[in-house]
């Protein structure tokens, strides 16, 4: 899971802002950027981060894709990161059903076929 996420999804994007302007590890940095700058409203900044991520790390974090595009309420963006995240046996799939990031995917009708193809489904 993204640090710092809470920040965004709680409503403190500007301390979401500091926190992964600051952030080392690079991947986490453009993926938090992504998140925070779409919160900010800053969707041309957003997008920057996310073709950065996309173009340096979108074949093995394809999760972390799936997540931005879903927090960016781009549904249809997602799917191809989360069959890309199932082709390479993401470990972090684990986690799919109660990460925050993609609670707004529950209701789109290609969730339970998807968690049903991956194994995933209750």
């Amino acid at each position: 899971m993204l640090t710092g996420t809470g920040y965004p999804v709680q409503g403190r994007p500007e301390m979401a802002l500091e926190h992964f302007e600051k952030e080392s590890d690079p991947a986490f940095r453009l993926a938090g950027l992504a998140l925070v700058q779409h919160t900010l409203g800053n969707s041309e900044a957003s997008e920057v981060a996310l073709r950065e991520f996309i173009e340096t790390y979108g074949e093995e974090r394809a999760y972390q894709v799936e997540q931005i595009h879903v927090f960016r309420k781009e549904a249809n963006e997602a799917f191809g990161p989360l069959k890309r995240a199932y082709d390479k046996r993401d470990s972090r799939l684990a986690e799919i059903k109660i990460d925050p990031l993609l609670a707004s995917l529950h209701d789109d009708p290609r969730w339970t076929p998807s968690l049903k193809k991956m194994g995933l489904a209750d």
